[in-house]
C-alpha cells in the first residue's frame, strides 16, 4: 500500500513534496529517544532538511512525523550511538509514546476536578444566597411584627389620654363625738334643790358627788351619810 505525497524540509526552510520510502514513518517523539535528543531538537533536523518529515493532522491537531529512512541516516552520520534500523522500526509500530496519553488522562483529571470544584462553588453560593434572601425576609417580617404592636400601644395610650377622669370622693364627715349625760339629757342641768337631797340623790344614783370647797372641808363621814 503506498505512501500518499510528503513534505521535506529542505535547507532553506522551503517545503517540496515526494514520495516516501519504503521504511514508513515515525513520530517525533520516537525519533527524538532513537537520536537521545529531544522532539524540539527533532524538529530543528527538519527544517535543516537533515531529517525527511510531513505533517498529518487528527482532528484539530497537526503532527509531525519523519522518515524512518531519513532518521537512520542521520543516526549513521551522528555516530555509533544510535540504534540499528529495526529497533526503529519496532518502535514506530509501538504507537505514540504513553507519556502522551499519561499527559492527556493527567489533563483530562485536572480538568474534571476543576469542573467539579466550580460546581460545588457555585452550589455553596446559591446555597447562601437563598439563606440570606430568607434571613432577609424573616427580618422583614418581625420588624413588621415590632410595628404593628408599637402603633396598637400608641393607639391604646392615646384613648386612655382621651377619657374623662373619674370624680373624686367627697372627703367624710368626722364622726359624732360621744355625747354627754348633759347633751343626752338635753342640755340643760338637773334642777336645783338642796344640797342634802342633792347629794343623796347622787348617792342613790350611783354618781359620784363633786368635791366642792365646802364638801372638801367636811369629815368624810359627813360626806357619805349627810349631815
Amino acid at each position: 500500500m503506498g505512501e500518499g505525497p510528503t513534505e521535506r524540509r529542505t535547507h532553506d526552510g522551503h517545503t517540496a513534496g515526494n514520495t516516501a520510502g519504503g521504511s514508513g514513518w515515525t513520530t517525533t517523539d520516537v525519533a527524538a529517544r532513537a537520536l537521545g535528543v529531544s522532539p524540539r531538537s527533532v524538529r530543528r533536523f527538519i527544517d535543516r532538511g537533515d531529517l525527511e518529515g510531513r505533517k498529518v493532522k487528527e482532528g484539530i491537531v497537526e503532527a509531525w512525523e519523519v522518515s524512518i529512512d531519513s532518521l537512520q541516516a542521520l543516526r549513521d552520520r551522528r555516530g555509533p550511538e544510535g540504534r540499528d534500523r529495526r529497533n526503529v522500526r519496532r518502535e514506530s509500530e509501538l504507537g505514540p509514546p504513553p507519556d502522551t496519553s499519561a499527559d492527556m488522562a493527567d489533563l483530562i483529571r485536572d480538568l474534571t476536578t476543576d469542573l467539579v470544584r466550580t460546581a460545588s462553588e457555585a452550589t455553596e453560593l446559591r446555597v447562601r444566597l437563598e439563606l440570606t434572601e430568607r434571613t432577609e425576609s424573616t427580618l422583614r417580617e418581625e420588624l413588621g411584627r415590632e410595628r404593628a404592636r408599637r402603633e396598637e400601644a400608641e393607639r391604646r395610650l392615646a384613648e386612655l389620654e382621651r377619657r374623662p377622669a373619674p370624680p373624686s370622693e367627697a372627703p367624710q364627715e368626722p364622726r359624732d363625738a360621744p355625747q354627754t349625760d348633759a347633751e343626752a339629757s338635753g342640755g340643760t342641768d338637773a334642777p336645783e334643790g338642796p344640797p342634802g337631797a342633792q347629794e343623796g340623790a347622787r348617792v342613790r344614783s350611783g354618781i359620784p358627788e363633786r368635791p366642792t370647797e365646802e364638801t372638801a372641808r367636811r369629815p368624810w363621814w359627813v360626806r357619805i351619810f349627810g349631815g
